[in-house]
């Protein structure tokens, strides 16, 4: 177990089975520039190109475990960056579990797939579709999903369209402004939301 996972575990961040074990198997250092890949162990943000960050690992630690994510269950994540937290998520949801992947840059979405190739994730289980478009508009053709993770700030509220695609019963984990919010989808038209204090993440992208 890295020096990450048991702090992360230490300091209260990582609490299920499921999401330890993911964070153990799953090495951030492999999906960050070479010359970054020292501090993968860092409980900080860093640069992967393109303007662009991998998430501090705390604050992807918080919105996993704010996902109670299952296995064999759907998820959708809004930005994918170089892959890492897609690659967690896969891990938590096994070869039943369907993962759809958003990134709006062409070239960091281009990493992201050789990086999940790397670890077997595409060409193994054949659950992941990696998509290149607004990560606001969601992706519609595998909706409905059980869960939602947004990797990325929204500024003032979540986009309706992702709302939409949410199952009933399921939840969507998304930073907005300074917050974390979980959102669980109660009926067709109804949501109830929980708030906790967030992390710096990068903006959503339109």
């Amino acid at each position: 177990m890295s020096k990450m996972v048991n702090t992360l575990m230490r300091q209260g961040y990582l609490k299920t089975d499921r999401v330890i074990e993911a964070f153990s198997d799953v090495d951030r250092a492999e999906f960050l520039p070479e010359k970054y890949q020292r501090y993968a162990d860092a409980n900080i943000p860093l640069p992967v190109g393109g303007g662009q960050i991998i998430t501090q690992p705390a604050a992807a630690a918080v919105m996993l475990e704010l996902l109670d994510l299952q296995e064999g269950q759907s998820v959708l994540n809004v930005g994918v960056s170089t892959g890492w937290t897609t690659t967690l998520l896969d891990h938590v949801v096994g070869k039943n579990g369907v993962v759809v992947g958003i990134e709006i840059d062409a070239d960091i979405l281009e990493q992201a797939k050789k990086n999940l190739s790397n670890f077997g994730f595409i060409s193994a289980n054949n659950n992941v579709t990696l998509v290149c478009k607004n990560g606001i508009e969601g992706y519609v053709e595998k909706a409905p999903y059980d869960r939602i993770l947004v990797s990325a700030t929204a500024s003032m509220e979540p986009p309706q369209a992702l709302k939409d695609q949410l199952k009933v019963g399921g939840r969507m984990v998304i930073p907005v402004g300074e917050n974390v919010l979980m959102i669980e989808k109660t009926s067709e038209t109804d949501y109830v939301t929980k708030e906790r204090p967030g992390f710096g993440l990068m903006p959503l992208v339109e």
